[in-house]
């Protein structure tokens, strides 16, 4: 990745820690306590990141886009507190949850003062399309939650009802952060298209990877308890793809999903038919599938080094390995 743009962008993202903290600063001892616990756990900033990129590309200031590139990283932080205990997550980038460190009831209660605050940076734009925007983001992590809570242990889920899950779960989310980059840039219709359909396709590429990630990963990488969606019932891409065969292979698959406790042992039984199956590397062909529609997207917008960091971006989501 440019290494310019990339220390560029690590120190203004440490600006962004800083103005995040002062924002959600609170006279209550525990509510601080559980914010700074919470943004300590650090993580990859993808979304601030994003919008600074995107919205510097087509000539927005730092100081424009500081408060929605906070904003998207505080949503982002409020979910994953509310996914955790939807979830009974113990980990969460290596280290214990808020809900498990101190109890589900703190943590939802963390992650609304989390959520308000963001909203509260985002009306200071004093725009309606910019709070619509991140009004359906909110709206539609709901339902991708919904959604997937509904397939769990659903043997029969379909590739459409994966690609909606992701789409409302983190898709979605992905391309909003580059659009507000551009609408605080003023772009154009084309470039906002640009930057959405760019944003969706990383997005995609991102929660693939992810879902590989869960069956190939390291939790002292990861910062996950890999096998995680197993275990909670979560049959993704790959395991979607393996069962589509119509071999034996397959066939072995569907029996152990349909007939077996979520052990261990199961897991690394799954995980071998899984691999064996050759879904792995079409799951990883699906990515690079998206991070080449994301390329493409952009090839409207200027020819500018944030462009060139947002494709070496792109590259990297579909061949992460944390």
């Amino acid at each position: 990745m440019n290494s310019h743009l990339l220390q560029q962008a690590e120190a203004e993202v440490a600006l962004i820690e800083v103005f995040i903290r002062d924002q959600l600063r609170s006279d209550l001892p525990l509510m601080r306590e559980l914010c700074e616990y919470a943004f300590d756990a650090g993580g990859k900033r993808l979304r601030p990141g994003l919008t600074l990129l995107s919205g510097r590309l087509l000539g927005a200031s730092r100081e424009t886009l500081f408060p929605a590139a906070a904003a998207v990283e505080m949503i982002h932080t409020a979910t994953l507190l509310h996914d955790d205990i939807m979830d009974a997550s113990p980990l969460r980038r290596g280290r214990e949850t808020v809900c498990r460190r101190w109890d589900a009831v703190k943590a939802v209660y963390a992650g609304d003062y989390i959520l308000s605050k963001a909203f509260t940076l985002l009306s200071g734009y004093n725009r309606s399309d910019v709070l619509e925007l991140f009004s359906e983001v909110t709206s539609r992590l709901c339902a991708g939650e919904t959604l997937q809570a509904r397939n769990r242990q659903n043997l029969g889920i379909t590739l459409d009802d994966y690609l909606e899950i992701i789409d409302c779960k983190t898709a979605l989310f992905l391309s909003s952060c580059c659009r507000v980059g551009g609408l605080l840039a003023s772009a154009s219709d084309t470039e906002l298209n640009a930057l959405t359909e760019y944003g969706s396709q990383i997005g995609r590429a991102f929660q693939i990877t992810d879902d590989l990630l869960d069956y190939l990963g390291d939790s002292e990488q990861t910062g996950k308890d890999v096998g995680a969606d197993f275990r909670e019932g979560k049959f993704t891409l790959p395991v979607i793809l393996a069962l589509r065969g119509r071999d034996e292979t397959a066939d072995r698959l569907h029996a152990l999903l349909a007939s077996s406790s979520a052990t261990d042992e199961t897991f690394r039984e799954v995980r071998r038919i899984v691999i064996e199956s050759g879904a792995v590397n079409r799951t990883h062909d699906y990515a690079v599938h998206c991070t080449r529609n994301a390329i493409q997207s952009l090839r409207v917008l200027p020819s500018r080094p944030e462009r060139t960091t947002l494709e070496e971006l792109a590259r990297w989501i579909s061949n992460r390995t944390e």
